[in-house]
C-alpha cells in the first residue's frame, strides 16, 4: 500500500476516534499497516466494540446507501437468511451513544 494511502488511512481512522473522545467515549486505534482486522476499539456504555474506518473521497461505493438513508436516521440492510445491517447517521448515532435527545424532542410512545 502506498505511503499516501496509508497516511490518508491514519488521517481518517484519528477523525473517527477524536470524534468518539469529544464524546467522551474511551476509543483507541488498534490498526497498523498490514494487520488484517477492525481500526478502532471503543467502549460503549460498558459495552466493547471494534470499529472498521472506511473513506471515499468522492463517495464511491456508498452513493446507493447515502439515498436510501437521505430522509431516515437509520437504514436497515437485509439479506435472506442473515442478520440485518444498521447503518445509522452520525447525528443519531451520536444521540444514542451520549443519551442526548432529538432536537425535536423524544419521539411519542407508540
Amino acid at each position: 500500500m502506498p505511503k499516501a494511502q496509508r497516511q490518508k488511512g491514519l488521517r481518517n481512522e484519528n477523525k473517527v476516534k477524536d470524534m468518539h473522545i469529544e464524546l467522551g467515549i474511551p476509543t483507541t486505534r488498534i490498526s497498523a499497516p498490514y494487520k488484517p482486522g477492525p481500526d478502532l476499539e471503543l467502549i460503549i456504555n460498558g459495552t466493547q466494540l471494534r470499529g472498521e474506518v472506511k473513506a471515499r473521497r468522492d463517495g464511491s461505493g456508498w452513493k446507493t446507501i447515502k439515498k436510501w438513508i437521505e430522509n431516515a436516521d437509520c437504514l436497515y440492510l437485509v439479506e435472506d437468511r442473515e442478520p440485518p445491517l444498521v447503518c445509522l447517521k452520525w447525528d443519531t448515532y451520536r444521540r444514542l451513544v451520549t443519551h442526548e435527545e432529538a432536537r425535536d424532542g423524544p419521539l411519542p410512545k407508540m
